[in-house]
C-alpha cells in the first residue's frame, strides 16, 4: 500500500499537463501512486499521459474514459482504485511544490489528524511560481490544529476545494463526489471537515511563513473566473447543498455540526446568487433569476431568508447589493425538481440570446 494516492482528472489540458505531472510524479515522497483519469480529451492530453505512463511505469496509472463524464465522475473513478493510505487531488492544469505530499503526510501521521491543509496561490496562465516549472518549499516545523466545533468561524475561512487537502483514506469511506455537477468540492470538503472536526496546517506566524505549496492556474475558463458568466450550471449549487445535507444525516451530524454546515452552505448559495448581479442581462431578468434561486434554495436551507442577519454576522457581501428586498416565495417540496429544470432552461435561453 503506497503512502499517498494522487487523483488527477484530465480534460483538454495539453498545454499544462506535463508541468502538472512533473510536479506530482517527482515528489520527495517516493512511496506514491498517481492516478490520472482522461475524461474524453479531444486534444493531445491522452498522448501525453501515455508517454508519462511509459516513463513512470510503477507510479502512474492512466484511466481512459470513452465518454466525457465530468470532474466529479473522473475523481470517483480514481477513488475506486486508489490504494494509498492518504488521498490527494490535483487539477491537471495546476502545479504543486515537490515536497507538498511528504509534508502533509507527515503532519497527518505525526499528529493523528485525518485532514492536512496546504496553502495555495493563484498564478496567471504561464507565469509560474518564481518563474520555475517546479519548486520546493521549506517550511518551519510549526503546526496548527483547527477544531471547527470550538472555533466555528474557521469553517468559513477554509477553502471549499479538495486540491489543497490531503485526506486519510479510511476517513473517506461512504463519501464520493456528486456526479454531473460543478461546485462538487463544496459538499465533499465541508462534510469532511465537519465530520472529522479537525484539520492540521502550517502555523503562520508572519507573512514570511506563508509559503504556498499548491499553484492554482488562473485561466479564463477556471471556476474562479467563470463565476460571473451566464451559465445554467449555477443551479447546481442547490443540488450540492441538498446532497451535503443528505450526507450530514448519513453521518449522523449533531445539532452543532448541522448548524455549521447549513451556515456554510448558505454562504456558498448566496455567493452564486449574488454573482447573477454581474451577468450581462437585463435588470428585470437578474431580479427574476435571483428570486427564483432564493425560492428554490429555501426548500434546502429553510432559514436562507435571514440575509440581513447573515450580512452583519459574517460581513461577506459588504460590497454588493443586499438580497433582502427580494420577495421570497418558498416552493413546495414536490415542485423542487421541476423548478430547477425550468430555471436551468430559462438561463440557457438567456445565454443563447445574448
Amino acid at each position: 500500500m503506497p503512502k499517498v494516492s494522487v487523483i488527477i482528472p484530465v480534460h483538454n489540458t495539453e498545454n499544462y499537463l506535463s508541468t502538472c505531472l512533473n510536479s506530482v510524479l517527482n515528489q520527495t515522497e517516493k512511496d506514491i501512486e498517481v492516478i490520472a483519469i482522461n475524461d474524453h480529451s479531444t486534444d493531445n492530453s491522452l498522448d501525453i499521459l501515455k508517454q508519462f505512463e511509459k516513463e513512470y511505469k510503477t507510479k502512474l496509472k492512466v484511466i481512459d474514459l470513452k465518454d466525457k463524464y465530468g470532474v466529479s465522475s473522473a475523481r470517483n473513478e480514481g477513488l475506486k482504485i486508489a490504494q494509498g493510505n492518504c488521498i490527494g487531488f490535483v487539477d491537471s492544469d495546476d502545479v504543486i511544490s515537490l515536497n507538498m505530499y511528504e509534508d502533509l503526510y507527515n503532519m497527518i501521521n505525526t499528529y493523528h489528524v485525518n485532514i492536512a491543509l496546504a496553502q495555495f496561490f493563484r498564478f496567471e496562465f504561464d507565469k509560474l511560481y518564481l518563474n520555475k516549472e517546479t519548486f520546493t518549499n521549506y517550511h518551519k516545523q510549526s503546526y496548527y490544529i483547527t477544531d471547527y466545533l470550538k472555533k466555528r468561524d474557521m469553517i468559513f475561512i477554509e477553502s471549499p476545494a479538495v486540491w489543497d487537502k490531503l485526506f486519510k483514506h479510511d476517513s473517506l469511506e461512504e463519501i464520493k463526489f456528486l456526479d454531473g455537477h460543478i461546485y462538487e468540492d463544496i459538499a465533499f470538503s465541508y462534510i469532511m471537515l465537519l465530520k472529522e472536526e479537525k484539520s492540521i496546517s502550517y502555523a503562520l506566524n508572519s507573512c514570511d511563513d506563508l509559503k504556498a505549496d499548491y499553484g492554482y492556474r488562473d485561466t479564463p475558463k477556471s471556476i474562479m473566473n467563470s463565476i460571473y458568466l451566464v451559465k445554467e450550471d449555477v443551479v447546481d449549487i442547490i443540488d450540492i447543498a441538498e446532497y451535503a445535507l443528505n450526507l450530514s444525516e448519513k453521518f449522523a451530524f449533531n445539532e452543532l455540526k448541522t448548524s455549521l454546515l447549513k451556515d456554510v452552505l448558505r454562504d456558498s448559495i448566496l455567493r452564486r446568487i449574488i454573482s447573477i448581479n454581474k451577468w450581462n442581462i437585463s435588470e428585470e431578468e437578474r431580479e427574476l433569476l435571483k428570486s427564483k434561486m432564493l425560492s428554490i434554495a429555501n426548500v434546502v436551507i429553510n432559514d436562507i431568508k435571514e440575509v440581513e442577519i447573515y450580512y452583519g454576522k459574517f460581513a461577506l457581501f459588504d460590497k454588493v447589493r443586499k438580497l433582502d428586498y427580494i420577495d421570497i416565495k418558498p416552493l413546495e417540496k414536490e415542485k423542487l425538481e421541476q423548478e430547477k429544470t425550468n430555471l436551468r432552461e430559462k438561463i440557457k435561453t438567456l445565454k443563447e440570446n445574448k
